[in-house]
C-alpha cells in the first residue's frame, strides 16, 4: 500500500516591529531607469517601489491611492526578469471571478513597448489564456486581418485565486521570482480563514524554493485588514504617506516591509473631477484611507437619559454605546472610549470578536444571540437604523465589526 504523503501546514509566525530608526525612510524623488513616470512640479506623479525594494525584504505591502501605479510597477518589474532570466512569477486574486480573461486580459498591456524593447521586436502582444500569460506575436494581413506568427514556449506569469486553489492544484510549476497578491484589502468581504488559505497557496506555489519575494498590493479602502492581524502589522493607523515601517519575523533575518505610497497628487484636470466634500472621495483627492459617511445624531444627547451601556472591542480599539431616550424613543449611540478594566468586565455587555468568545453570556460576538432583554434592545436599535455614531471613524470600526463578524451588509448599518 503506498504511504500516504504528508501535509505539512503553513507556519504562521508573529512579528516584532523594528524600534527607530529603521522605521521610517525618507522618500527619494529619483526615479530608476526602467520607470517610466510623468512628472508634475519635479516629482513623479506615479508610484517607484524603488525605496522599499532596499530593504530586501521577505514580504512587502504596498498601500496607497486609486491608479497610482502599484501594481504597474510590480507588472513592469516581473517582465523585466522574465527578459533576463526567463524566470516566470504568479499573481494572486481572492476570488476566482477576477481572474477571466474579461477582467484581468489586459494586466500587462501598459508594458507592450517594454516587451517589444527588450525582446528586440519578437514579440508585440500578450496572450491570456489557461489562467497564464504568454508573449506573443501578431501582424497585419494584407486582408486587413491579424495573424498569430509567434508565441513563448512558457508562461512569464500564472494565475491563482486563493477561494478556489483547493480544487486546482496541479503540479509543480517551477521557480518562481515573485508572488503579488493585488487588492489584499477590502470593504466587502474576507473569505473564512483566509489569511491561512493564502500561506497555503504561498505553500503551493513555492514549494520549498528559496528567494522568492511577496507582494501584497492594495488601495487604502479600509484600515481594518485581518492581514495586518495575522501578520504582526500593529502600526497601520499611525502610518503617515511616504513612510515604510520594518517588521522582523521572530528572531530571523526576514522582514516584512509596509510602505504608504507617498500621494504626489494627480493632474488638476483628473482630481477636479472628485473634488467633492465626501470622506470616502479623499482617497482619490488627497491620498487618505477611503472612510464611509456615519449618522450623527441629531443633537446633542443628555447623559442623564441613558437606560443601557455596553461595549464593542475590535482590533484592540474599544467603542461605548448607550441607549438614549431622546423624544421619549430609545437611540444607540457610540462613542470611543477608554479599554475596561479586566475586573469591571464581567458584568458588562460587549460585543467582541468570535476567537475571543469567553462563555459570558453578556459577552457576543453575534448580534443574533439575544440573552437579556437588554441585548435584545440593542439589537433591534441596530436593525432599525436607529443608531449614531460620534464620528465616521467610530463607524468605520463598528462597520468593520459587523461586517468581519456578523457577515450583514454594511448597508444595514
Amino acid at each position: 500500500m503506498p504511504r500516504k504523503k504528508q501535509v505539512v501546514e503553513p507556519e504562521i509566525v508573529q512579528l516584532e516591529f523594528v524600534p527607530e530608526p529603521d522605521k521610517l525612510l525618507p522618500a527619494e524623488t529619483e526615479q530608476p531607469e526602467h520607470v517610466d513616470s510623468e512628472i508634475i512640479d519635479g516629482a513623479s506623479m506615479y508610484y517607484s517601489s524603488a525605496n522599499i525594494r532596499k530593504l530586501d525584504a521577505l514580504y512587502n505591502i504596498v498601500i496607497g491611492t486609486r491608479s497610482n501605479g502599484k501594481t504597474y510597477d510590480w507588472c513592469r518589474d516581473v517582465i523585466t526578469e522574465y527578459m533576463q532570466s526567463r524566470t516566470p512569477s504568479a499573481y494572486i486574486r481572492r476570488l476566482d471571478t477576477m481572474l477571466e480573461a474579461a477582467n484581468i486580459s489586459t494586466l500587462f498591456d501598459p508594458q507592450l513597448p517594454l516587451i517589444k524593447k527588450l525582446s528586440d521586436g519578437k514579440y508585440n502582444t500578450i496572450i491570456y489564456k489557461t489562467h497564464a500569460f504568454f508573449l506573443a506575436r501578431y501582424e497585419d494581413t494584407k486582408t486587413g486581418g491579424r495573424v498569430k506568427t509567434a508565441q513563448d514556449t512558457k508562461p512569464f506569469c500564472r494565475t491563482y485565486a486563493i477561494n478556489t486553489f483547493e480544487t486546482t492544484k496541479g503540479a509543480d510549476r517551477g521557480k518562481v521570482y515573485s508572488v503579488c497578491f493585488d487588492e489584499f484589502i477590502t470593504r466587502s468581504f474576507y473569505l473564512t480563514n483566509e489569511f491561512v488559505l493564502y500561506q497555503q497557496l504561498l505553500s503551493t506555489i513555492v514549494r520549498n524554493r528559496p528567494g522568492v519575494k511577496f507582494w501584497l498590493i492594495a488601495n487604502t479602502v479600509n484600515k481594518s485588514c485581518p492581514y495586518f492581524r495575522e501578520m504582526g502589522i500593529s502600526h497601520i493607523r499611525d502610518m503617515q504617506p511616504g513612510q515604510i515601517d520594518v517588521y522582523r519575523v521572530g528572531k530571523t533575518d526576514h522582514k516584512i516591509a509596509i510602505e504608504y505610497c507617498e500621494y504626489t497628487g494627480a493632474p488638476a484636470s483628473v482630481s477636479e473631477y472628485y473634488a467633492f466634500d465626501n470622506p470616502e472621495l479623499r482617497m482619490m483627492t488627497a491620498g487618505s484611507w477611503e472612510i464611509a459617511s456615519y449618522r450623527h445624531p441629531p443633537k446633542k444627547l443628555g447623559r442623564d437619559r441613558i437606560i443601557i451601556s455596553c461595549w464593542l472591542e475590535f482590533e484592540d480599539q474599544m467603542l461605548q454605546g448607550d441607549v438614549h431616550m431622546h423624544d421619549d424613543f430609545p437611540v444607540l449611540h457610540w462613542h470611543p472610549c477608554s479599554v475596561l478594566d479586566p475586573d469591571a468586565r464581567r458584568d458588562k455587555i460587549i460585543y467582541i470578536q468570535a476567537e475571543h468568545a469567553d462563555g459570558n453570556p453578556l459577552h457576543q460576538y453575534t448580534l443574533r444571540a439575544r440573552p437579556t432583554r437588554a441585548q435584545d434592545l440593542i439589537a433591534r436599535l441596530i436593525a432599525e437604523r436607529k443608531t449614531f455614531f460620534a464620528d465616521n471613524e467610530t463607524g468605520e470600526l463598528f462597520a468593520n465589526w459587523a461586517l468581519q463578524t456578523q457577515k450583514i451588509a454594511r448597508e444595514a448599518i
